[in-house]
């Protein structure tokens, strides 16, 4: 089954949608907070039942073990619930940037960071040999 997860404005997810309909394509998306906003309906064009294609997820704070760790370091920030995204990213980045063949730019960190494949706090890091993040 093909599905698609989405980082993007509701907009977007909407013009997915629609298009898919038209086409008679009906590929299950999966967004965040991003659909949200109420201004999504109203790009559907007045087609509520578009959504039936749509599963909305919430974001994953991270562990209590990691949010106990990141507010004992940092008492006086604020835990927001993407901490352990950013967490992860950065962690992805440094290791690809560690793992890069000198000068350590571009396309080398960039390879890398297809290869990098580890646990997180937010979740396990995978790609696939189709560059999909798994």
């Amino acid at each position: 089954m093909l599905s698609c997860c989405l980082h993007a404005p509701h907009c977007h997810i909407a013009e997915l949608l629609v298009t898919g309909a038209a086409e008679g394509v009906a590929v299950p998306l999966f967004s965040g907070d991003s659909t949200a906003d109420p201004m999504l309906l109203s790009k559907l064009g007045g087609r509520p039942s578009l959504l039936q294609n749509l599963t909305v997820t919430t974001v994953s704070p991270g562990t209590a073990d990691f949010i106990s760790v990141f507010q004992k370091a940092n008492p006086d920030v604020l835990y927001q619930a993407y901490v352990s995204h950013a967490w992860d990213a950065l962690r992805a980045g440094l290791q690809a940037y560690v793992a890069a063949p000198p000068p350590r730019e571009g396309a080398g960190i960039r390879e890398q960071l297809s290869r990098q494949n580890f646990t997180g706090r937010q979740f396990h890091r995978q790609q696939s040999a189709a560059q999909d993040l798994l």
